[in-house]
């Protein structure tokens, strides 16, 4: 059966774009390295989940007639702004007139006590000259009226909505800015709760959204009832998981609760989108009491357990650096630290381009394969 005369269309003028330029990322190699294992794994039926998502990726990437929000939720390893930070701009470096960046940072959850004011900064983080901030959203508490929320520095009026079935705020902007400054005053006799913010931009081809608290594992994000209803509002069209690390950090390590929690997590953002593509990674190696940390195997074997039942793919990073122990290896080399515990900025950077590179990789499968 011959193809349409649009899809033929479409096709040819997106090869041309994509073979201008060099898509997968250049960097220093070391021997210890599994370059051959980075690669995204496919799990029950999730490569089929991935295909619309490359779709619009072709679109996206020819046409500019789409816009892809991506979701990366997990532990300190997300929270090192490094590691996603290298996975958004590589979009943008590799790809010349695509604009990629980074949408919302849920970091921290900011309580205001009664009668006190702080200064909420939401900023393009990019420093990219046309791409401006116009509209976000504020996740918030409930809004009373002797709470004040307004932007400070700008001369150019704006509009507000308050959302409360949904909890949050919309600023909508006359005129696009790089930099608000929003000034948040509680005149009430209860505290007030800041969950976050989410921008909003027509300009980027691509989004990259990340939400990681300090400290916080897997099953505090699973019971948390606020969260799982504010992520309903907000729309992704591929999420990525980073968790264990934190479990596998403890001793006390309950592998069937992890398990489940991980299942849990996954459930509801089907329950809203029920074939949304989800990548799952797994935690680097590293050491604990000056050892290897065995936990760190198990927690990487269970969570392509859960990938298995719960149809994700996963990227797995545990094997790609070298498995049990290679973090030696990395901490000779400056990319982890000298205990062997956390990955240094430069580690961090080769594991965004290594990441980075095994999703362009498989979309340029994708490719390949339709034609």
């Amino acid at each position: 059966m011959k193809k349409p005369f649009k899809a033929i269309l479409f096709i040819s003028l997106l090869f041309p774009f994509l073979q201008s330029f060099s898509q997968i990322v250049d960097f220093d190699k070391y021997s210890f390295i599994n370059y051959n294992e980075n690669n995204i794994e496919f799990y029950g039926k999730s490569q089929e989940q991935f295909n619309p998502l490359f779709e619009k990726m072709e679109k996206t990437i020819a046409l500019g007639s789409e816009q892809i929000r991506v979701l990366h939720i997990g532990d300190k390893q997300v929270r090192d702004e490094l590691f996603p930070y290298k996975i958004y701009s590589n979009l943008s470096s590799t790809l010349s007139g695509l604009e990629s960046r980074r949408g919302m940072l849920w970091d921290a959850i900011t309580t205001l006590k009664p009668k006190e004011e702080i200064v909420y900064e939401i900023v393009d983080y990019d420093n990219k000259e046309d791409i401006f901030c116009q509209s976000f959203r504020l996740y918030h508490s409930p809004l009373y009226d002797s709470i004040n929320l307004f932007i400070k520095n700008i001369e150019s009026s704006y509009k507000t909505i308050y959302y409360a079935d949904k909890g949050y705020t919309h600023f909508e902007l006359k005129k696009p800015t790089k930099t608000v400054n929003l000034s948040v005053l509680n005149n009430s006799s209860k505290s007030f709760t800041i969950y976050g913010y989410y921008l909003e931009t027509k300009n980027a081809g691509f989004i990259y959204d990340i939400i990681s608290r300090n400290n916080t594992n897997l099953n505090q994000y699973h019971l948390d009832d606020i969260f799982q209803n504010q992520l309903k509002t907000m729309s992704f069209d591929l999420v990525v998981i980073s968790f264990g690390e934190n479990e596998a950090y403890s001793p006390a390590y309950f592998s069937e609760s992890f398990k489940t929690n991980l299942s849990e997590i996954i459930n509801k953002f089907r329950e809203n989108k029920p074939n949304i593509p989800i990548i799952l990674t797994t935690p680097h190696d590293s050491y604990v009491t000056n050892k290897p940390n065995n936990r760190l195997e198990l927690a990487t074997n269970d969570i392509i357990e859960v990938a298995t039942k719960s149809n994700c793919a996963i990227w797995n990073f545990y094997k790609i650096m070298g498995s049990k122990g290679s973090s030696e290896n990395w901490s000779r080399n400056n990319l982890m630290d000298s205990r062997k515990t956390v990955l240094t900025n430069k580690g961090s950077s080769l594991e965004g381009d290594l990441f980075y590179n095994a999703i362009w990789q498989s979309f340029e499968n994708y490719i390949n394969k339709i034609n």
